[in-house]
């Protein structure tokens, strides 16, 4: 069988309607979800108290109908433009890990969930040698080492400007506000809850 030497990234999507078209296209690929604590993500998005420019909050004129349905679900809410910018942000942000919930559960193992707290050891010891490569031999010290160099830069940094990453969960958790604590409770970590379930469970 010939062995395919290529791979994809899908970076962070505005959508979850990729997800259902990209696993339809490729059943068998292997392929990974990585989330991260409610707080901690929806500080990502929302940087300044009170900000209507984050990429989770593009909607918010004309809500899709997973974010209605979700709304209504949680909190009763009929029109999610009454939300909170924080509480819509979250709402957006859970409609996108309950799509990728729905395609781990059908994947048959082929997709699986990564907390990004695991990064870059779970890479190392499990995802790629056992869920991408399909191989019981671990990586070789070389290929570790690329790994961890790569983890070293910051993702969304470009060519040679890329910044070297540096950890900022604490900064996120210190510097998220209540109303933010609370959205993030309220919207985000149900989900969140079952995909830690879904994971330690493989």
């Amino acid at each position: 069988m010939e062995q395919h030497l290529h791979s994809f990234v899908l970076p962070s999507l505005y959508s979850h309607l990729p997800y259902r078209t990209t696993f339809i296209a490729f059943p068998t690929t292997s392929w990974i979800y990585v989330y991260r604590d409610p707080v901690q993500v929806m500080k990502s998005h929302l940087k300044v108290k009170g900000t209507t420019q984050a990429v989770c909050l593009r909607s918010m004129r004309h809500p899709s109908r997973d974010i209605t349905a979700l709304a209504r679900r949680i909190s009763g809410v009929t029109d999610p433009n009454k939300l909170s910018t924080e509480k819509f942000c979250a709402a957006h942000l859970a409609t996108l890990c309950e799509a990728a919930e729905e395609q781990v559960l059908d994947s048959n193992g082929v997709g699986r969930f990564v907390n990004y707290m695991e990064l870059p050891r779970v890479l190392i010891d499990d995802i790629i040698p056992k869920h991408f490569l399909k191989s019981a031999a671990g990586l070789s010290s070389e290929e570790i080492a690329r790994i961890l160099e790569v983890n070293e830069k910051y993702s969304k940094g470009k060519g040679r400007d890329t910044q070297k990453w540096e950890g900022d969960s604490q900064e996120k958790e210190e510097t998220a506000w209540d109303e933010m604590k609370e959205a993030s409770a309220e919207y985000l970590l149900p989900v969140y809850t079952r995909m830690e379930a879904i994971r330690t469970r493989h």
